[in-house]
């Protein structure tokens, strides 16, 4: 199946849709999935004509989260059967995500196409559009981070117990 218009030389938006398939999943253990390369894409609102799934399974971008992570929270490696939770895992995903994110802003001026055209209209992008969307990433990485670093306070258990006296007598008032 041709990527492009009979003709025209241009891309064809439909046969580019139909050869993407499912998106792949970026896992890191002990987590599980972390993202998909789908959503790393919907980011950057590319296509994966623009950046492939070879692309973003390369070994770089789970090493660099993992880096991050240990960075960040060591003992989330080492003890996550028994700090496990939801939210934690969600803080986690977003802090991979912009992580993975943040790294391939560094080349997306190098890879990104810079017109977009199908057979009836075309766009340019240019520098400043992918860098103002690099500096929204690494805005919400640092967001991410802060959450994830705030977090290991949230995992202490409340204390109930309390000593106090009270400022009035309590028999008679």
């Amino acid at each position: 199946m041709s990527m492009e218009i009979p003709g025209t030389g241009l891309p064809d938006p439909a046969a580019i849709q139909a050869a993407a398939g499912a998106p792949l999943d970026i896992v890191l253990e002990p987590f599980g999935t972390l993202t998909t390369t789908d959503e790393v894409r919907a980011i950057f609102g590319l296509s994966s004509a623009e950046l492939s799934d070879d692309m973003l399974m390369q070994p770089v971008y789970i090493s660099e989260v993992k880096e991050t992570l240990l960075r960040i929270r060591p003992e989330l490696f080492s003890n996550w059967d028994t700090l496990q939770n939801e939210r934690l895992l969600e803080m986690v995903k977003r802090v991979a995500l912009y992580s993975i994110c943040n790294l391939i802003g560094e080349t997306l001026p190098l890879i990104a196409a810079r017109v977009l055209t199908d057979s009836k209209a075309s766009i340019q992008r240019f520098n400043s559009d992918l860098s103002s969307i690099a500096e929204t990433i690494r805005n919400r990485l640092n967001q991410a981070i802060r959450a994830l670093k705030q977090s290991k306070a949230s995992n202490q258990l409340p204390r109930f117990m309390g000593a106090g006296q009270p400022s009035y007598d309590p028999v008679t008032g």
